[in-house]
């Protein structure tokens, strides 16, 4: 056995500091992994003690300030220390800049640990994985200054690139993803149930987790249809308003009959475990410590992202819908995993019904075929 594979990590050994961590597991993160020779590396000795150094600023810069163990770093923590990082090298250097290498070393640095982390501990969720880092290169190669034929031909090549990447998820995906959540469904987590209404109705990550099962109404005069009524949302402080992202959002969708099959296993699975509760004021997407709470946003999302980690979800697209939040502010509001969810349930035809508010609650006007539109 390597030593990348013999070493263990506990929930308790990320109480520590990112620095103390680093120096715990560097050996074996320098070590190439399944391999049984001890010299099989993937940082020879004079990159691994440059790591070192350089985890080290990054703690006296910007961790040791912060004060929080390594299980409570989100990414904007880890690109945070990198920028404390840089500002000071901007500062000393006589030119004011610092290489595009040297900030590629610092986010590999942050990244190796905290994939490493979750390698060990899969129940960690890898805030890095699917991020964008700030520091990629901007500037075009000084050798194509003036070239007008081999810029547009680069671009061309660029653009090449982006096209072939999936702005969804594929079906072979989608299968396995729906495989993963169904088998969640009877376990005290409602994030799995609220994956598959994500899945199946493209709904926001606010929207499913908002919720409670008095959305859920018939259809049809005869009940067996049924719809589900979007008027309520979870806000940033994880209370569940009578307030959506824009009046459109207000909308009324039939449920599927699949989807309506699974909503009633977790409807069974919620009686068995509460029976003298009023299922109707449950939330659909429950906290895993509590059926009669709401699940937070954070740990609806770093379910999700994982669930998508272990199906091997391709995380070049994950970056780049990333990019496409921040040159495109009024979409800010999705996270890049999910966007790829509900990209997968816009490819579909589905139905919606419009909505009416007013003193006498919401009621549906009738539903129209709405193909690849998103409602």
């Amino acid at each position: 056995m390597g030593i990348r594979d013999s070493l263990t990590l506990t929930w308790q050994d990320l109480d520590q500091s990112p620095l103390s961590l680093f120096t715990y597991c560097e050996e074996a993160m320098a070590t190439k992994p399944n391999t049984n020779s001890s010299t099989a590396r993937l940082w020879n000795a004079n990159t691994q003690a440059t790591y070192h150094r350089m985890m080290e600023k990054m703690q006296a810069l910007y961790f040791d300030s912060l004060g929080l163990p390594f299980r409570d770093l989100e990414f904007e923590h880890f690109s945070a220390a990198v920028d404390a990082y840089v500002q000071q090298s901007k500062a000393k250097s006589k030119s004011g800049e610092v290489s595009d290498a040297t900030k590629d070393k610092l986010c590999s640095i942050l990244k190796s640990l905290s994939s490493f982390v979750h390698e060990k501990l899969p129940a960690y969720s890898d805030p890095c994985w699917g991020s964008i880092w700030n520091y990629h290169k901007t500037a075009l190669p000084k050798r194509f200054a003036g070239k007008k034929e081999e810029l547009r031909q680069l671009r061309e090549q660029e653009i090449a690139e982006i096209v072939k990447l999936p702005r969804s998820l594929q079906i072979r995906e989608e299968i396995k993803f729906a495989k993963v959540l169904r088998k969640g469904l009877n376990g005290p987590d409602g994030v799995f149930i609220g994956g598959l209404l994500m899945l199946y109705l493209g709904l926001r990550p606010s929207e499913c987790c908002g919720l409670t099962y008095r959305a859920i109404q018939p259809l049809t005069k005869d009940g067996n249809v049924k719809a589900l009524y979007i008027y309520r949302a979870l806000d940033t402080s994880n209370k569940s308003k009578n307030q959506l992202k824009t009046k459109n959002a207000y909308r009324v969708l039939p449920i599927p009959a699949e989807l309506d099959s699974l909503l009633q296993e977790r409807m069974q699975y919620i009686q068995k475990s509460h029976p003298n509760g009023c299922l109707e004021d449950f939330p659909i997407v429950n906290s895993p410590e509590d059926c009669t709470k709401f699940c937070t946003r954070k740990h609806f999302g770093d379910t999700i992202r994982n669930l998508l980690r272990s199906i091997r979800t391709n995380e070049e697209s994950l970056v780049y819908a990333s990019h496409l939040l921040e040159a495109n502010k009024f979409i800010k509001g999705f996270r890049h995993c999910f966007r790829l969810i509900r990209g997968a349930r816009e490819r579909k035809i589905r139905f919606f019904c419009t909505i009416k508010r007013g003193a006498g609650g919401i009621r549906g006007l009738g539903y129209v075929p709405c193909g690849n539109r998103r409602v």
